[in-house]
């Protein structure tokens, strides 16, 4: 089994939800999509004081 991490910071949620909406990111789902066996699993972590950066509801 392998594994792939990726790590991402962005300034706000509006950020973030530009990138996933982008033509760029589309077009990286597509390139990835014949290497990936199964969804991926996506963990949001918090910032220093422990609040989320971002809520479940954002998913």
């Amino acid at each position: 089994m392998s594994a792939l991490v990726l790590a991402e910071e962005w300034a706000s949620d509006e950020a973030l939800q530009t990138h996933l909406s982008s033509p760029g990111f589309a077009a990286f789902v597509e390139v990835i999509r014949p290497a990936v066996a199964e969804l991926p699993t996506i963990t949001r972590f918090g910032d220093a004081t422990g609040r989320p950066l971002l809520s479940p509801s954002d998913s």
